[in-house]
């Protein structure tokens, strides 16, 4: 429990990954969430820092990945460095499990492959924040 402005907030962890940050007066937001469990694929957007994963729970989920300029200054020098901000854009649920997934060389759709072998087509529209 943190302690602000005479305000205390917990944060909660659910039995499906997700975080929860709030309190009994404002409420509750969520502050992470993604697969609630094993991801078995990863692919990466042939042109942005996002990527897509899929699981065994039937989650198809699309991360985003931004930098961060981050200024470090040691003793001797200053110097900056790049960090990253990794969290979920958007997810879905699709009917069975998931078990390859992989990026259109255009990046425009990804391809899941599900484990009762049907082919499950994602088409994204662009959008800075996809």
């Amino acid at each position: 429990m943190e302690k602000s402005s005479g305000d205390s907030n917990l944060y909660v962890g659910t039995t499906a990954n997700v975080i929860l940050e709030g309190n009994m007066t404002r409420g509750f937001n969520v502050l992470v969430w993604g697969h609630s469990d094993e991801i078995v694929a990863l692919a990466a957007h042939p042109d942005d820092l996002g990527f897509v994963t899929v699981g065994i729970d039937k989650v198809v989920a699309r991360w985003k990945k931004q930098k961060v300029r981050v200024k470090i200054e040691p003793i001797a020098r200053s110097s900056a460095r790049d960090l990253f901000k990794i969290q979920v854009a958007w997810k879905l649920t699709v009917p069975t499990r998931c078990l390859c997934a992989d990026y259109h060389p255009g990046g425009n759709f990804v391809v899941v492959g599900a484990d009762d072998g049907h082919l499950v087509n994602v088409t994204l529209l662009y959008a800075p924040w996809v």
